[in-house]
């Protein structure tokens, strides 16, 4: 590859350059000097490609075939789930911007450990022993909820849900509708998310929704904690978790 040849690297839409963020690249592998990266997106598209400009080659040597190298990329988003993403689309451009080599396919990535959420407040109408009572939630979002997305609440031994028929009797509050589909597996309620106007839900924003006719604990002993997860729409990848600090303690 000679002088002024570049890389073009297109992110899948999963992966992100945050706003106000500085890209910054490092040398590893087979560079002596430290490449240069630059957000080339073409903002004025609604849908457009994240890219990134790399100059790689102002090296003292050469890089000739078969030969590989490598750089870190800084400052990038992670996905918002575990779900592995669609390819990166590598190119290699000469200097006058024509395309010598193309990897369009089978460079994914993947999150392994889902975010936690940014708060999550738990409310009771009343914190009498034993007593039926209604659960209001308030979870505030570290990642996007997309609409169907799943939240699975794991309430403690300690407390029960009444049911009929397997199911909860919940409502959504905010942007969440008032009619919800809530189910109980075991000792987790099981949330189908519907939003009345929005198809995400935002960082930052909050999923507002109340369970009905939960037993308190018969006791004055904390409970074990609550534990939350937000799971995509077919309950198979994560997008946040928490599974500590949520006890119930009556008084």
């Amino acid at each position: 590859m000679g002088p002024g040849t570049y890389l073009e690297l297109e992110l899948p839409p999963q992966v992100g350059i945050p706003a106000g963020e500085e890209l910054k690249c490092a040398k590893g592998k087979n560079l002596q000097n430290e490449p240069t990266c630059t957000d080339i997106t073409n903002k004025s598209k609604k849908e457009a490609v994240r890219t990134i400009k790399v100059d790689i080659l102002e090296q003292a040597r050469a890089l000739v075939g078969p030969m590989s190298f490598s750089f870190t990329i800084s400052s990038l988003r992670n996905p918002f789930s575990t779900a592995t993403t669609d390819s990166f689309k590598a190119i290699f451009m000469s200097k006058n911007n024509f395309a010598i080599a193309i990897q369009s396919s089978g460079i994914t990535t993947s999150a392994s450990v889902p975010s936690p959420f940014k708060d999550i407040t738990i409310s009771r109408g009343s914190k009498e022993n034993g007593v039926l009572t209604d659960y209001q939630l308030v979870v505030k979002l570290q990642n996007p909820a997309p609409n169907g997305s799943i939240l699975v609440v794991a309430m403690p031994s300690a407390t029960s849900a009444a049911t009929l028929d397997g199911a909860v009797d919940c409502a959504g509050r905010g942007s969440l509708k008032s009619s919800l589909e809530c189910k109980l597996i075991g000792n987790q309620i099981v949330t189908s998310l519907a939003f009345s106007s929005v198809k995400v839900l935002e960082s930052g924003e909050s999923l507002e929704l109340e369970f009905f006719n939960i037993k308190n604990p018969i006791s004055l002993k904390p409970t074990k904690s609550l534990s939350f997860d937000l799971k995509s729409s077919n309950g198979v990848y994560a997008i946040s978790a928490a599974h500590e600090g949520y006890r119930i303690t009556n008084t």
